[in-house]
């Protein structure tokens, strides 16, 4: 289909699609552009700005192919020498497999390891893959893994108002009726097509005393600086996006020893984000470091006044995800970066926010059982009945049922991951082409830790502040873009709530 849809509108197909995949059987037509690799039964292609490294296994054990960028849990970035100097020798599918998941990033790896074959994918699915069991495909979105008109989703009760922008898709589902969505935690098997969580969390997140909290906060920045000093020194231009908001001031104070390799920018595209560009140059001016400013409305420099550009950028943009275009002045501010580097985004930060808790923290605080009611509604699915709904229900407790221990007690933080991010941004990110978008604190351990602290400090901000006091102890007082935050700030000092001490 994507093909079809580039000709029609006279687009180049590999720059349309030039961060995405398809794996299929192999004898599938060649994808124009992109590059193919043989992977047992399978041919992998993909496209020219789609980052690939590969590794074949010792005693014809194999062989894996890695997507997209990576660090793993030594702070190096994955390449084929990489590959080869720790997984060569493995004999163990499931050693290849501890390896990988560990990783920072955003990826996708394909791994035929003695009799068995799975995909994989990177811990908040941000590098999204869709699959369909009948052809025994795979790829990044709908355009590219179907060779078939869409066939419209009945399973799913909420397929118009999603297609119609009034709700999205969860639990997996598309717009296809037989496209499914791999989901983060879970590998695919390539043989079955089955889909197989293989992490809970039950082994990694507890529930951690004060100083453990102390150590987690410690280590939370530790192997965020490390994941951003990594990327920063990959070879590739390294850009951090800062606003005044939490997630990118995180990156921010842990980037300290990456800023002779990291560019940092503030963008604008009205007044609220022109706020934004003020308190970063603030931000910047404390830590002693240059900010360039993109705002296309104020420095026509930026600006796209091609009209047949605008609107090849926005049909490209709508081929590539299968979503409506953003808005005029988005594609001006994603243009105006530097082609060709690593954009890093704070998602994933927002974990120390317990961003999806809201109401649902007293859940927590009052130790009450997990309420699929609740769960439902936090899913934010804009439709009021959700919960009057069957099918929803059904698979809400499904999902939720795959949970034990302490990790059954922190259902909005795999919400979050599971539900809202991969089915949101492991599709829209295919739509930004300019750059390689990928988030820093896409990191299982990363997650792991910032799962286990508490939600209700987390969404006091306490576990922000700390860090933030730590490393860069010259911002820790400064105003934030949304009121909210600043009103929590401000009502924490007049308390003068004591700030947790990390080191």
């Amino acid at each position: 289909m994507g093909e079809l849809a580039c000709d029609k509108h006279s687009l180049n197909f590999s720059d349309v699609f030039s961060q995405q995949f398809r794996l299929t059987l192999q004898g599938a037509p060649a994808l124009p552009g992109f590059h193919a690799t043989n992977i047992g039964p399978y041919q992998l292609q993909s496209g020219p700005d789609l980052s690939i490294s590969q590794v074949h296994f010792d005693n014809a054990r194999g062989h894996m192919i890695f997507l997209g960028i990576g660090v793993d849990q030594d702070g190096d970035v994955i390449t084929s020498r990489r590959l080869r100097h720790k997984i060569k020798t493995f004999d163990a599918l499931d050693a290849v497999e501890r390896y990988v998941t560990a990783c920072a990033g955003r990826y996708i790896a394909v791994i035929a390891h003695g009799a068995d074959m799975r995909l994989h994918l990177d811990p908040l699915g941000s590098l999204g893959a869709l699959y369909e069991a009948q052809t025994r495909s795979v790829a990044s979105t709908l355009n590219l893994l179907l060779c078939r008109d869409v066939q419209e989703n009945t399973d799913y009760p909420l397929t118009d108002l999603a297609k119609a922008g009034a709700s999205r898709f969860a639990f997996g589902h598309t717009a296809d009726q037989h496209a499914k969505r791999v989901l983060p935690n879970h590998y695919l098997d390539l043989q079955s097509f089955a889909l197989t969580r293989h992490y809970d969390g039950a082994d990694d997140i507890f529930e951690p005393t004060e100083d453990e909290q102390r150590h987690l906060v410690q280590k939370i920045s530790t192997r965020l600086e490390q994941v951003i000093g990594a990327l920063a020194n990959h070879g590739r231009p390294a850009l951090l996006p800062l606003s005044g908001g939490v997630d990118s001031r995180v990156l921010l104070a842990s980037s300290r020893t990456a800023f002779g390799n990291l560019k940092i920018f503030s963008h604008a595209t009205n007044m609220i984000s022109r706020k934004d560009v003020r308190i970063a140059k603030r931000l910047c001016d404390y830590i002693g470091q240059p900010v360039m400013v993109i705002d296309p409305r104020r420095d026509n420099h930026y600006q796209i006044t091609d009209p047949k550009r605008i609107a090849d950028l926005a049909k490209a943009w709508e081929i590539a995800t299968d979503t409506p275009s953003p808005k005029h002045d988005q594609h001006e501010v994603v243009h105006a970066y530097p082609k060709g580097g690593l954009l890093l985004r704070g998602n994933g930060a927002d974990f120390l926010k317990a961003v999806l808790w809201r109401r649902a923290v007293d859940e927590y605080t009052q130790d009450r059982n997990h309420c699929i009611d609740e769960g439902l509604r936090m899913m934010m699915l804009g439709d009021s009945s959700v919960t009057d709904n069957d099918a929803l229900r059904a698979a809400y407790s499904e999902w939720y049922s795959t949970f034990s221990g302490v990790a059954a007690k922190r259902p909005y933080d795999f919400m979050f991951a599971e539900q809202f991010l991969s089915h949101g941004q492991g599709n829209l990110f295919y739509g930004m082409t300019h750059n390689f978008y990928i988030c820093p604190f896409n990191d299982r351990a990363l997650l792991s830790m910032a799962t286990s602290l508490p939600p209700d400090r987390r969404r006091e901000l306490d576990y922000v502040q700390a860090l933030i006091n730590w490393r860069a102890p010259e911002i820790s007082q400064m105003h934030y873009t949304r009121k909210a935050v600043n009103l929590l700030m401000q009502s924490k000092r007049l308390a003068e709530a004591p700030v947790m001490q990390v080191a």
